[in-house]
């Protein structure tokens, strides 16, 4: 869970990525259809790198069912 994301908490965390000089991010999302509906978020990353997504275990809730909440994603920044 976590706050619905705001346009301008999504500018400043880019903006901070950026600055910072990351080189790799990796994104851990719970409920991303209700707190980030129109995957904004993945949406913008992806347009600063590649966006992959990381198969959770075998033995992690939700696993194995598509409709998971859970999501684990790393982004490789350019």
């Amino acid at each position: 869970g976590g706050p619905v994301i705001s346009q301008s908490d999504l500018d400043n965390f880019v903006s901070r990525q950026t600055a910072e000089g990351t080189k790799t991010l990796r994104v851990v999302s719970y409920e991303a259809m209700y707190y980030d509906p129109r995957y904004a978020l993945l949406d913008r990353l992806q347009r600063m790198g590649q966006i992959s997504e990381i198969p959770l275990p075998p033995d992690a809730p939700g696993s194995r069912s598509d409709d998971s909440p859970l999501r684990l994603t790393r982004i490789t920044l350019k």
